[in-house]
């Protein structure tokens, strides 16, 4: 039998149908596309994206915010903060 380890922080999409809501924001010429869930215990977590808009179409890719929160306020701004840093970075 062979054994591949697990990381020890991976994410699972979230189920289809369970977002509780969505909201985008502008930062440059990118959209931070943010997705919030709750999950079992009542805490929030994200699932958020980087958006670009072109003529011909828009790229959009997700990246990673393992955490859980509170609140919604707190999930928004450490998405943010991490989204404004991706985008910063390039």
């Amino acid at each position: 039998m062979i054994e591949i380890p697990l990381p020890e922080m991976f994410e699972v999409p979230p189920p289809a149908g369970s977002c509780l809501d969505v909201e985008e924001h502008q930062h440059r010429e990118h959209i931070i596309r943010i997705e919030f869930y709750k999950n079992v215990a009542g805490r929030y977590f994200v699932w958020p994206y980087i958006k670009q808009v072109y003529q011909s179409g828009d790229t959009i890719e997700h990246f990673q915010v393992i955490k859980e929160f509170a609140n919604k306020d707190a999930a928004r701004q450490t998405a943010l903060d991490r989204g404004r840093e991706l985008i910063d970075r390039n």
